[in-house]
């Protein structure tokens, strides 16, 4: 890019004396400024530089100091021959780091290249890498494999992945559900999805499933969990509840308890804990009556 030159050329209409001291040091200077970058940044910078160097050139316009009409053209090239975000945010970053190094003025803070780097950043679509849908003959493979499970979670997995198939739901529909949200009739399943991300309004829909004779049916596999469900009363922190119970059986230092769950207080932690017999007789049996 000739930056010793530029240095030099910029200190002497500045009013450096050729030969003196001020410009003896001008080729100092140079390696500073390029030093204030990484060596891989620097090659990186400047192979996106010389790529637009080329282009522009080859049509008859210089590439230093740029035009920013230029530079916004540039950029629409690349994105009219199907490049991808990481090459524009390149040549951006390269055109920027050659004007700054030389003392030009950035091109890249004009507007029209603004508004076409918004563009490629709203029109770059990313490749979609579809996945295969499961079958019918898969889940019913699988729920007959554990068609005399009497494993809660088995059962709670398996209606998720049913619910999912035969009600066409995403993720976050599908797990934002609560046992309200599900009206079992004579032979078919109301569910009731209050959000989506198709729902901006939140208005709500109702999805109905019907009842089938196959071991995947929805309808069967859902009822099939409540009656393994029963009367237990578990919510949202019965997990943090039955691993911190769990730890305190096992006679984990109370103090490392606490900073593991983040308790502040014994009052808070202990809230948690439920002692098991064995933990509760130990008090007796050490009066050693």
């Amino acid at each position: 890019m000739g930056l010793q030159d530029r240095v030099r050329k910029v200190a002497l209409d500045s009013g450096v004396k050729p030969g003196s001291y001020l410009d003896d040091i001008c080729p100092h200077m140079s390696v500073l400024i390029l030093s204030s970058k990484s060596d891989n940044t620097n090659k990186n910078y400047f192979n996106a530089f010389k790529r637009w160097e080329t282009f522009i050139k080859s049509h008859g316009q210089r590439a230093l100091p740029a035009n920013p009409i230029h530079v916004a053209l540039y950029l629409t090239h690349l994105l009219d021959n199907g490049t991808t975000q990481h090459p524009i945010n390149s040549a951006v970053y390269g055109i920027k780091w050659a004007h700054d190094c030389l003392g030009f003025t950035d091109p890249t803070k004009n507007s029209f290249l603004l508004s076409i780097q918004e563009a490629a950043r709203r029109k770059v679509s990313k490749t979609v890498n579809k996945k295969e849908p499961i079958t019918k003959v898969v889940l019913i493979e699988l729920c007959s494999k554990f068609q005399e499970s009497t494993d809660l979670l088995i059962n709670r997995n398996l209606t998720m992945i049913l619910f999912s198939f035969a009600g066409f739901f995403r993720f976050d529909e599908l797990s934002s559900l609560f046992f309200n949200d599900v009206l079992i009739c004579d032979d078919y399943l109301v569910i009731c999805i209050r959000k989506s991300k198709t729902d901006q309004y939140r208005q709500g829909n109702e999805v109905l499933i019907s009842k089938g004779d196959m071991p995947a049916c929805p309808v069967s596999m859902y009822q099939r969990y409540l009656e393994l469900l029963g009367d237990v009363d578990i919510g949202l922190h019965s997990l943090r509840s039955g691993g911190a119970t769990v730890a305190a059986n096992a006679s984990v230092d109370d103090r490392c308890l606490k900073r593991h769950g983040s308790w502040k207080t014994d009052s808070s932690k202990d809230g948690y804990i439920v002692d098991s017999v064995e933990k509760r007789l130990q008090v007796s049996k050490s009066l050693g009556l």
